[in-house]
């Protein structure tokens, strides 16, 4: 969900996370006035319709647990983004071809997974052929592999 309060409201003045009723969020003010609150997950592939009232709802009563403030934002949008995954939820890392080595799939653990991905991919493309855990071959899901 995207928020905006008005000027003379207040605002987080920084991330906050929490777990309400056991659902984790959080709330992220942008420096544009824009408060960003998080997240659903519903696994849809490439659905780009926006998620249910109800995940939208409940998105605004634990937002509101935890930042009462938050009940006199304006609702600016509700967005729905995509976190590229593999049919068995391992990344897709090594070489595809003799010139394109593959980084991706993290699913929603990609930025924190970042330095480790490009240590390996690193060691990979500077010749280590063992710098990547066979479980993670980009090809693995080809026929005969």
């Amino acid at each position: 969900l995207r928020l905006r309060a008005s000027a003379v409201q207040p605002r987080p003045a920084g991330t906050v996370r929490g777990h309400v009723h056991g659902h984790a969020i959080y709330i992220v003010p942008r420096d544009d006035g824009e408060i960003v609150v998080g997240a659903t997950v519903d696994e849809r592939g490439f659905d780009r319709t926006t998620g249910t009232a109800g995940a939208a709802h409940d998105l605004l009563r634990w937002s509101i647990d935890l930042v009462p403030e938050i009940a006199e934002y304006h609702l600016d949008e509700i967005t729905v983004g995509f976190r590229p995954t593999a049919p068995d939820n391992l990344p897709l890392i090594g070489r595809v071809d003799d010139r394109t080595i593959a980084a991706t799939g993290h699913y929603r653990h990609g930025i924190a997974l970042t330095p480790a991905t490009a240590d390996r991919v690193a060691a990979l493309a500077l010749g280590d052929a063992d710098a990547i855990p066979a479980a993670f071959d980009p090809l693995r899901f080809e026929e005969g592999s």
